[in-house]
């Protein structure tokens, strides 16, 4: 248990000293709008790695988002997407400054897990939960289509 947190963390550290050498910038709530599909998840289970074209995908409107697994449609509702300065706090994790400072909240539900957002030039990446207690997660997709 104690070497899978430790791997987490380790391969947390490797992705955001490398993302903070990318073209990272501010992301506004226009960002996000277009479809996205799974490419990697992280958790205190490990990694998984998803090819292209697996049909995981996360598509968001002018208001309205929607998920599909194995290209069939999952869930769908409203979200929206709020400044919020305190990823760090939340995650566990030292985070790169100016990094993670938006979040999504999906139909209108503001008590579920904060789910923070990076978008840097073709990658959306989701980090939620806390990682120092297991709890932590995740998710890079790579923009399929605007």
């Amino acid at each position: 248990m104690l070497r899978q947190r430790l791997a987490v963390l380790v391969l947390l550290g490797v992705f955001f000293s490398a993302c903070h050498k990318k073209n990272v910038r501010e992301s506004s709530g226009q960002d996000i709008i277009g479809t996205w599909e799974l490419r990697q998840t992280l958790g205190s289970a490990g990694a998984t790695n998803y090819p292209p074209g697996n049909g995981h995908l996360l598509r968001f409107d002018a208001g309205s988002y929607y998920r599909y697994v194995g290209g069939q449609l999952q869930i769908s509702g409203v979200y929206t997407v709020v400044p919020d300065a305190h990823a760090q706090d939340s995650v566990c994790l030292v985070l790169p400054a100016g990094q993670f400072g938006n979040r999504v909240i999906y139909d209108n539900n503001d008590n579920a897990i904060r789910q923070f957002f990076q978008i840097d030039e073709s990658t959306l990446t989701f980090i939620g939960g806390c990682f120092a207690y297991d709890a932590g997660s995740q998710s890079i997709y790579a923009r399929t289509a605007r």
